[in-house]
Order: C-alpha cells, then sequence, then structure tokens
C-alpha cells in the first residue's frame, strides 16, 4: 500500500493560515488534497495536521485526516509521527525511495 501524508499547519510565520488561503473558492489545502488523491500510485491520501479547524475542513471535504502534536518545527517531523517512523533514519529511506521512483517514472 502506497499512501501519502501532507503536513498542513496553521502558524505560518510568512503567510499566516496559509492553508486556508482560498484559490478558485477552494482552501490551498483541499486543493492539494485533491490533487494528490488523482495520483493513480497511490491508495490513500492523509493530511497530517495539528489543527482543529483544518481537521474540520478535511473531513468536511472527504479526506482523511491525523491529528499530530503542535510541538513540530518541520513538515518532515508532522509526516514521521503520522506514518509512526524516525525521522532521522525511515523517513531518510522513504525520501530516497519516493525520489528514486519519481525519477524513474518520470524520465526513463
Amino acid at each position: 500500500m502506497i499512501v501519502a501524508i501532507i503536513p498542513v499547519r496553521l502558524e505560518s510565520s510568512r503567510l499566516p493560515q496559509k492553508a486556508l488561503k482560498e484559490i478558485e473558492g477552494l482552501p490551498m489545502i483541499i486543493h492539494t488534497m485533491k490533487r494528490t488523491q488523482l495520483a493513480s500510485s497511490l491508495d490513500e491520501v492523509y493530511i497530517a495536521t495539528d489543527s482543529a479547524i483544518i481537521c474540520d475542513l478535511v473531513k468536511k471535504h472527504s479526506g482523511k485526516v491525523i491529528m499530530t502534536s503542535k510541538n513540530h518545527k518541520i513538515g518532515s517531523d508532522r509526516i514521521a509521527e503520522a506514518a509512526d517512523v524516525d525521522t532521522t533514519d525511515d523517513l531518510k529511506y522513504v525520501k530516497k525511495l519516493m525520489l528514486k521512483d519519481t525519477l524513474k517514472h518520470k524520465y526513463l
């Protein structure tokens, strides 16, 4: 099973509540989720967030949510918690596999 986990938070310093900004009538996180769901290579798509607002919004649009800690400073840590992996080892390996697979499909 291949799963996508999209990390999202509201507390952006450069553009507060960026995930909720509307693009053609839909919040950015919903556009991101829906575009990701179109990937035929994925079995499931989850949004990993610490925000009840984002959680409710994603569920309203029939998305799947994993609630995470508010203590994460970077998205990779949020993904690691949601996937229940160790960021220092497991996630680096997963990123390498994903990059290799992406390059293979795109350029070969």
